[in-house]
């Protein structure tokens, strides 16, 4: 039996981490307790988004694909900036004051940015393609039950 995944619900949880962990970088956090911890979350925020990235993929024929592309574009922008700010320093867990999170964090920057490259590409086609003629709008299915009141 094949899994159905919840995108919208998944997506969301998604951007929460990334708040929880945005939120944890701006606080004064003992790295003794926190670090590991934070690069876990980093990894596990990636691993998912790609993950999520690759069901929608597969699911092309989801009724919401195109608004749930787009949902999972604006978290991975969210997870870019959370990294580039411990990238460039700006993050209580930078690599300016822990060097050896350089490694992993310039990776998982480096997959978020291929994945924003595929969703844009899949986000252009979705608009190039035309919409299936039998598919009846929200105005014209509104212009038709007018009648029927």
């Amino acid at each position: 039996m094949e899994k159905h995944l919840n995108y919208e619900d998944n997506i969301f949880i998604l951007n929460t981490r990334i708040r929880m962990v945005s939120d944890l970088l701006l606080l004064d956090a003992d790295p003794e307790l926190y670090l590991d911890k934070t690069i876990e979350d980093l990894d596990f925020i990636g691993e998912t988004a790609k993950f999520i990235l690759t069901g929608l993929m597969a699911n092309r024929q989801l009724i919401e694909w195109d608004e749930q592309l787009h949902n999972l574009y604006d978290t991975e922008e969210r997870f870019f900036d959370l990294l580039s700010r411990i990238l460039n320093g700006k993050a209580s867990f930078s690599i300016d004051n822990f060097p050896r999170i350089a490694e992993i964090t310039g990776a998982l920057a480096a997959a978020c940015t291929e994945r924003q490259k595929i969703i844009k590409e899949h986000m252009s086609e979705a608009l190039t393609t035309t919409s299936d003629p039998r598919v009846v709008s929200v105005d014209e299915l509104a212009a038709l039950l007018t009648d029927m009141r």
